[in-house]
């Protein structure tokens, strides 16, 4: 009778296992690196057949008090954000970008809004809400921003 309910508390503890494996394994896009589209993003090929690196687009969640992902890369350039109030009041997104904060307009509850920056140094930035308390109380979180070698679209004599 203990091994049926010491099998069945492993079982259990395995399935669980196996679901949130399964659940970071589907959400390698939503949880910051979307795939680019083909109009000019990286994947797009030019005539040599290099892969053109372009913009970064990622979507990030607000609600009280955090910011998901929590931990995001991009490639330098320009990077587009799109931002979704999840919460209940007000917030809004910036970036430290070199000591300076570029922000966005604040976002209601239920809003979506683009927001794009354009970083060309690699490193990391603080990403955050701007609206007071609300960065203190969690909501934040760290981009890491990668420079890479942009081929020529000319064709290979």
């Amino acid at each position: 009778m203990v091994h049926r309910r010491w099998f069945g508390l492993v079982l259990l503890a395995a399935l669980a296992a196996v679901g949130l494996v399964l659940v970071s394994c589907g959400s390698s896009t939503s949880a910051g690196l979307t795939p680019p589209s083909s109009a000019g993003g990286a994947g797009s090929t030019p005539v040599n057949g290099t892969p053109v690196v372009g913009n970064t687009t990622l979507t990030m969640s607000e609600k009280e008090f955090s910011i998901t992902p929590a931990i995001a890369k991009a490639h330098s350039g320009k990077i587009d954000f799109f931002v979704n109030n999840d919460g209940t009041i007000i917030h809004n997104f910036a970036v430290n970008v070199g000591g300076k904060e570029v922000k966005s307009a604040d976002v209601k509850p239920g809003q979506k809004i683009q927001f794009t920056v354009t970083i060309d140094k690699a490193g990391d930035y603080t990403y955050y809400c701007a609206i007071p308390g609300h960065e203190q109380a969690g909501m934040k979180g760290t981009l890491t921003v990668t420079t890479s070698d942009v081929p020529s679209n000319t064709a290979n004599p």
